[in-house]
């Protein structure tokens, strides 16, 4: 009987993750994507560059409802990169570590 138990928990477990992980409604509908481009809009994302913009709209539009997967490779420099805020140079590995942990934000910003 115990081992019933562990499978039952387990099975609410992973239904627990498959609706959370899993995209149930499909793709976003055009009033959805005009009520998320007015949210950027409103709270100043897409100034940078001119075409950001546009790029998400037609990503958003383009969107087939279904997961998508995202690799960020990244080049490191061979040179000490400044920090913008506290003005050290540590190594790009370093930069791009201490930008990464928890916490690394708020540690950065205040140059410690």
């Amino acid at each position: 009987m115990a081992s019933f138990w562990v499978w039952a928990v387990a099975l609410v477990g992973y239904a627990v993750f498959l609706s959370w992980c899993v995209n149930w409604r499909g793709p976003r509908s055009p009033a959805e994507i005009e009520t998320l481009m007015a949210r950027l809009t409103a709270n100043g994302i897409g100034h940078g560059d001119q075409d950001e913009m546009p790029v998400m709209r037609r990503f958003l539009e383009a969107d087939d409802g279904r997961e998508f997967f995202m690799l960020n490779v990244i080049r490191f420099s061979d040179d000490p990169v400044a920090d913008p805020v506290a003005g050290a140079r540590p190594g790009p590995r370093a930069a791009s570590a201490a930008w990464s942990t928890p916490g690394g934000c708020r540690t950065s910003r205040n140059g410690r």
